[in-house]
């Protein structure tokens, strides 16, 4: 008989059954012939998606500032188990105004800490760039691509979001626009930025 929250009522023969007490908090339940029920509670197989989480930005965003600010891009993810990593992939459509400019982004955790170097706020996680020669590239179309492995080795929940910054004097960049008045691309004017979270 059921003695427990999470307990199964499991067959054992012809008309015969028996409790199955509730496995441990992230596990998942598997046939085992050896065992009395011919099933048992088992860690998930390495490598498998646990879940996945995305979210995305289509309002415009833009800076020109040459230290660390928020994109506006975040999402927050709880791990079922603290011993699993979590994988973060960022893809984020970038419009240049300007030559010689660019500009990069970086992934921090909800409370403006640096995942990647905790000691340099200004760490290159992805870049983007446009050169003197792009002249016939009015908007310096680009897209910044991030992809990075991290463990919060926590099973509370954890958010991730992007920070941006500038390089080259008076350069602009932007998210969902162009970084000018140049609109012969409706296309890129519809595009997001987007961020998803699977735990592996």
């Amino acid at each position: 008989s059921i003695t427990a929250k999470g307990d199964l009522l499991v067959g054992t023969g012809n008309a015969t059954y028996d409790n199955l007490a509730v496995g441990t908090n992230g596990y998942t339940l598997v046939a085992d012939s050896s065992t009395s029920t011919g099933l048992k509670w088992a860690a998930a197989s390495s490598g498998a998606v646990k879940q996945i989480v995305y979210a995305q930005l289509s309002t415009t965003a833009t800076t020109t500032s040459t230290s660390a600010v928020d994109l506006g891009l975040s999402a927050s993810i709880t791990p079922s188990s603290a011993s699993n990593d979590i994988l973060i992939q960022v893809m984020l459509p970038i419009s240049l105004n300007g030559s010689n400019c660019g500009g990069y982004i970086s992934l921090y955790d909800g409370s403006n800490n640096n995942l990647i170097n905790p000691t340099s706020p200004g760490t290159r996680v992805a870049g983007f760039y446009r050169s003197e020669s792009d002249r016939n590239m009015q908007t310096g179309l680009d897209t910044a691509v991030l992809l990075f492995k991290h463990s919060p080795a926590t099973t509370s929940s954890f958010t991730y979001k992007i920070r941006w910054y500038v390089v080259g004097a008076g350069a602009t960049y932007a998210v969902n626009r162009f970084a000018n008045s140049d609109t012969d691309d409706p296309a890129f004017m519809r595009s997001v930025a987007t961020m998803t979270l699977m735990e592996i």
